[in-house]
């Protein structure tokens, strides 16, 4: 069993920098589990696009990223092609 909650903290907390979350997944459960974690977290340096962004804009904050962490989707393989960390 994954846990979400400790993934995005310690993110958060090791970067200490902006992060822009986006994606989503078409798993209904753990959807649900993911936003209702973002919706716990008060930090200005968090952006959460999650489900909010489309593809073209979510390859455009990925170009301009120093860092991407994700799945093994387009958006990672794009971000591997864009030498992004």
């Amino acid at each position: 069993n994954f846990n979400w909650f400790d993934l995005l903290f310690n993110i958060i907390y090791l970067f200490r920098e902006k992060i822009t979350i986006i994606g989503k997944t078409f798993q209904k459960t753990t959807n649900k589990k993911i936003k209702n974690i973002l919706k716990t977290i008060n930090n200005k340096n968090v952006i959460n696009l999650y489900g909010k962004s489309d593809f073209k804009k979510s390859i455009d904050l990925i170009k301009n990223s120093k860092v991407y962490i994700g799945f093994d989707n387009g958006l990672s393989h794009f971000a591997v092609n864009a030498n992004i960390k």
